[in-house]
């Protein structure tokens, strides 16, 4: 008999998937970590530090991203709300997270404008 439970990941994918997220918000926070907690193929844990120095255990799972304590590698506090996004759960935690999310967005957008200048003096 085959299970109804629907599995996205195996424990590896979800190691990738974790090393991923990490990697695309590593700068706006200042630290995030895979948990010593063990990934299964339904689950892994993130330790998260952010600007404003609080930390907090993260759960991955296919329903999202959640908070499931506010000490490292330890899930014994979890939360009800998912977050379909690491970003919405850090705007939703982190003010200074999303400061530095501007910040880092409006610099990206500058360098841009140069080269949009340079275009428009050939078309000219």
């Amino acid at each position: 008999m085959e299970s109804t439970e629907e599995r996205v990941h195996d424990a590896d994918e979800w190691r990738v998937e974790a090393t991923a997220v990490i990697k695309d918000i590593g700068d706006n926070v200042l630290e995030m970590s895979i948990s010593s907690l063990p990934a299964s193929d339904q689950t892994i844990y993130f330790n998260l530090k952010t600007k404003e120095n609080k930390t907090y255990c993260i759960e991955l799972t296919i329903s999202g991203y959640r908070i499931v304590s506010e000490k490292y590698n330890d899930n014994s506090a979890p939360t009800d709300t998912f977050y379909e996004t690491p970003y919405a759960l850090l705007d939703n935690i982190s003010p200074k997270y999303r400061e530095s999310f501007c910040v880092a967005l409006a610099n990206k957008l500058s360098a841009l404008v140069p080269i949009e200048e340079d275009e428009s003096d050939v078309d000219e």
